[in-house]
């Protein structure tokens, strides 16, 4: 492996993690009050997904970084996890505006050339379907701020793809790490705003 990582931001990947969680609990938050239970159960299981595939990561680099040991599994695993989980909460935020309840229907197997180029797909598109959803829900419920949060933490995430590839110097990294780190904490905020904001439809 020619990447190499230094204790700081093997350290500092724990920090979007906690920013997501932030956020994460008070999307739980608005399905417990306003969804049907599969929908805030869906949201719960999404996001355990997602913080579990970054938390594998972080602490794979972090054991890397010590030189205690190299568990690729730990690192492989993100796309795995992180896929299903923000397909979980796209749709969970759909059946938010909606209203619908959910159809369950099985999957179809996929057959992967590359393993993780599936998994990278759907993290993707369903990642950046909740940050638009969430937008647009934050702009009907009238929380400008909030959608302008959401808003910040898409672009950041969008602009984290044009530094994907190339030599993973730790410059880089770390410039990766904070923009992550921002984009988390957009997140969080436009989730707590909208938390705040549907709250106060419903008390009305």
């Amino acid at each position: 492996m020619d990447q190499t990582y230094t204790l700081e931001l093997a350290l500092f990947n724990y920090i979007p993690i906690i920013a997501f969680l932030i956020g994460a609990f008070f999307l739980i938050g608005i399905t417990s009050r306003v969804c049907i239970k599969s929908c805030k159960w869906l949201t719960i299981i999404g996001s355990f997904l997602i913080a579990l595939g970054g938390l594998f990561k972080a602490t794979w680099k972090l054991l890397f970084t010590l030189d205690w040991a190299n568990i690729l599994w730990m690192s492989d695993i993100q796309f795995v996890l992180m896929a299903p989980g923000y397909l979980m909460v796209f749709i969970a935020m759909i059946f938010l505006v909606s209203d619908l309840r959910p159809k369950y229907e099985s999957l179809p197997a996929l057959v992967m050339v590359s393993w993780k180029i599936p998994f990278l797909a759907v993290m993707t598109l369903a990642s950046l379907g909740t940050y638009i959803v969430l937008i647009y829900i934050s702009l009907k419920n009238r929380s400008r701020l909030g959608a302008f949060s959401f808003l910040l933490g898409l672009i950041l995430l969008l602009s984290m793809g044009a530094l994907a590839g190339g030599e993973q110097t730790i410059a880089r990294q770390w410039l990766e790490e904070w923009i992550n780190t921002f984009a988390q904490i957009g997140f969080a905020i436009g989730a707590w705003l909208l938390h705040q904001a549907i709250g106060k439809q419903i008390a009305v």
